[in-house]
């Protein structure tokens, strides 16, 4: 009997399509690609979806935001972040 407990393990491809939202319970999008480092995740990419996270003034384009692994909280039938900047429209301009 080991004294550890068992690790959860995840195929890379059970991410794909996963909703991703903040510890708060805001819907930020959907999974659509990750950064590898090696053999590790680096960075899980998500679809824009939430404007009233990331406002247009900032991501003007709608690009995917790219999310350090290290900000996850959680995995199960979605993607639970710890971390998530609150960010405004004065922050594109330093202000």
């Amino acid at each position: 009997m080991e004294d550890n407990p068992r690790k959860a393990i995840i195929e890379i491809r059970e991410l794909l399509d996963k909703p991703v939202y903040t510890i708060e319970g805001d819907y930020v999008g959907k999974v659509i690609d990750l950064v590898m480092s090696g053999l590790n995740i680096s960075k899980i990419i998500v679809s824009y979806e939430n404007p009233n996270l990331i406002p247009l003034e900032i991501n003007e384009d709608s690009k995917p935001l790219g999310i350090p692994y290290s900000w996850i909280y959680g995995i199960g039938d979605a993607i639970i972040l710890a971390v998530f900047p609150k960010l405004s429209a004065k922050s594109k301009s330093g202000e």
